[in-house]
């Protein structure tokens, strides 16, 4: 665990709109989950025991419904298990209105009523590098973790606070 990147509160507090106190940020964890059978690899971003932050970089929109379903899932157990506020996946993907719709519903099938579940469909240019598997930083240079060589694997719309 350490503190936070500046660009990391800065995106959590500006793109995903979270209203989290400063103290959340004085811890923060940082991993490239792989992917696995029905499900994309993905960036795990967890902040200060509270807030878990999934990022998912898709090449495009095949099985992008899909994809949501099965992080959105994982994501909730995840935050569940862990007792945690608040869930938030991040799909950056520059796509037509009619897949970001697609995927808000694959979303909203499987955490509907959660309130402390959020989508966020962001463009790939309001990721922060140290969050994006594109990104030329790798987790050692960022402070946050391990060094991963060359490009990691894949990788919340919602209130305002964790």
């Amino acid at each position: 665990m350490t503190q936070a990147d500046p660009s990391i509160e800065q995106f959590v507090r500006g793109a995903l709109g979270c209203g989290c106190p400063d103290d959340v940020f004085l811890s923060v964890e940082l991993s490239a989950q792989p992917a696995t059978p029905g499900r994309p690899g993905y960036q795990r971003l967890l902040i200060g025991q509270r807030l878990l932050i999934c990022i998912v970089e898709p090449e495009g929109t095949q099985g992008l419904a899909e994809a949501v379903r099965a992080l959105a899932a994982e994501g909730r157990a995840q935050r569940d298990a862990l007792g945690l506020n608040r869930f938030r996946l991040v799909v950056a993907l520059d796509v037509a209105e009619a897949a970001r719709a697609a995927a808000a519903a694959a979303f909203h099938a499987v955490a509907g009523g959660d309130e402390r579940a959020h989508l966020h469909l962001l463009a790939p240019t309001e990721l922060p590098a140290v969050l994006s598997s594109r990104g030329t930083r790798d987790l050692q240079s960022a402070g946050t973790g391990p060094r991963h060589p060359g490009p990691r694997p894949l990788a919340d719309q919602g209130s305002p606070s964790t």
